[in-house]
């Protein structure tokens, strides 16, 4: 998908096993990125900081506590 204006995300969780990271990103509704020797759990982008927040609030919820914000990189 192409990155929003803002390109926000919520970095849900980091694997070192792709078909754990895909299997995540599937149930959350994101994608996993490659990242060197891991893979990112990702959900957006998000236009806004503040709709990132909420995504974030609702992976913790699902317990995902370590969620966070992040921006394109």
């Amino acid at each position: 998908a192409a990155p929003a204006a803002g390109g926000f995300y919520v970095q849900v969780a980091a694997f070192s096993s792709q078909p754990r990271a895909t299997a995540l990103a599937r149930s959350l509704g994101g994608q996993a990125i490659p990242a060197g020797s891991v893979w990112r759990v990702r959900m957006g982008p998000y236009a806004t900081k503040n709709q990132a927040s909420q995504a974030r609030d609702a992976a913790a919820a699902r317990g995902y506590g370590d969620a966070r914000v992040v921006r394109q990189d």
